[in-house]
């Protein structure tokens, strides 16, 4: 049986945009296997630098800088007055360093850190996921106008040979 041009077009076509649907099915699963676990998507790199506070603060180092002794605009009548305004002044830093650096602190910080980082890879899967659901809808209405088209041009073809 002889097949005419339209006909291979036409295969050729639900042929490409068949594996091409294929791919953006494996591209469904794997968004969902990650919607289900997040965790599955966040690299080792990703995953490093929330594993322990020292690494988060090596990653990081706004998160764990050291004592602020930049607010030395003190006024004083004396040189004690002065010496006496500033240890306050440094004992009132350390405290707030120890407030806001402690381990707990950090170890809050690097928490929320790690679950801002998951909320981000989540709606990059959930964008993703919408975009592969998209796409696999524009990839089946192409295939199934071609696949008529192949098929309307094998019935012409048919019909064509039995009347010669």
């Amino acid at each position: 049986m002889k097949r005419n041009m339209l006909e291979i077009y036409a295969m050729i076509a639900c042929l490409m945009l068949g594996l091409y649907g294929l791919l953006i099915v494996s591209g469904i699963v794997t968004d969902v296997s990650f919607l289900a676990n997040p965790a599955w998507e966040m690299t080792s790199d990703d995953d490093k630098q929330y594993v322990s506070n020292e690494a988060y603060c090596q990653q990081n180092y706004n998160a764990c800088d050291d004592v602020d002794n930049s607010r030395t605009n003190i006024e004083c009548s004396g040189k004690d007055d002065c010496d006496q305004k500033m240890q306050q002044q440094k004992a009132a830093a350390e405290k707030e360093h120890e407030a806001k650096y402690s381990p707990e602190a950090i170890t809050k910080k690097r928490l929320d850190a790690y679950d801002f980082e998951k909320n981000i890879k989540h709606e990059r899967t959930v964008m993703a996921l919408v975009h592969n659901i998209v796409e696999i809808l524009i990839v089946s209405g192409l295939f199934f106008i071609h696949w008529r088209i192949g098929r309307k041009a094998r019935a012409a073809s048919v019909t064509g040979q039995s009347n010669a």
